[in-house]
């Protein structure tokens, strides 16, 4: 199902009319209209408010299959993993919460102003 489609059915399921939903949001009733017709799309800013007044998730707004919803959850725990090692004290270093994040600030700091990670030889 496409996204109009599936914004006409959850405005309908709501018992909302396209001007109700419409000044609610904050756009013209023709936007809600061209949403539901595949004429145009809504703004990727408005998503989380759509998707919060629809009463669904942004995935259930797009109609995200239980598959491609596990599989973003996974990539998302893989970079927290990924994150978290990057910043993590050395191991050995007895270096617990609140210093593990402050041997990352201070490394940060270390850093010339000018670079960014990526910049690094290594890393292009």
């Amino acid at each position: 199902m496409d996204i109009g489609k599936q914004i006409r059915s959850l405005r309908v399921r709501r018992g909302v009319t396209q001007e109700a939903m419409a000044q609610r949001l904050g756009v013209s009733p023709q936007a809600v209209s061209k949403w539901e017709r595949g004429a145009a799309a809504p703004d990727i800013a408005m998503l989380p408010e759509l998707s919060a007044y629809l009463g669904v998730s942004i995935d259930e707004l797009f109609s995200l299959a239980d598959d491609t919803r596990m599989e973003r959850i996974q990539n998302m725990l893989r970079d927290t993993r990924t994150l978290s090692a990057a910043v993590s004290p050395p191991s050995g270093s007895g270096w617990k919460g609140a210093e593990g994040y402050r041997f990352a600030r201070k490394g940060r700091r270390a850093l010339p102003a000018s670079r960014h990670i990526g910049d690094f030889p290594g890393e292009r």
